[in-house]
């Protein structure tokens, strides 16, 4: 399947993770974790940026992905449910399995893409 779509670009964190002195895990990223911050203020839907993200993470272009993102989870619903003002859902968390990654959207936009091990 080939596309002439393109992607404008988005913000991207990556970070490590540290542990505090109680043993819980910091807000950081890992090594093996990619980090995204959806811009809302973008025309581009929160569903395009969590594909992007699980891209990044599996470092493959977003079309070669093994898996639709509807085969996961209702493109539309999550746009609904989450991409819209990020004050509205900011303590909302959602996490889903998608193309070999574990993924998690906060209500604020960031997208935090995993792949499994």
């Amino acid at each position: 399947m080939t596309s002439n779509m393109t992607l404008p670009p988005l913000r991207d964190e990556t970070a490590t993770q540290t542990s505090t002195a109680d043993g819980t895990q910091s807000a950081a990223a890992t090594a093996d974790e990619h980090r995204l911050q959806h811009d809302f203020q973008d025309e581009q839907r929160l569903s395009t940026s969590v594909v992007r993200a699980v891209a990044a993470a599996l470092e493959t272009d977003p079309l070669a992905l093994d898996e639709q993102l509807h085969d996961a989870i209702d493109p539309d619903a999550l746009d609904r449910l989450l991409g819209g003002d990020p004050n509205n859902g900011s303590g909302c968390r959602l996490s889903f399995e998608f193309a070999g990654c574990a993924v998690t959207i906060r209500g604020d936009g960031q997208i935090i893409a995993r792949p499994n091990a």
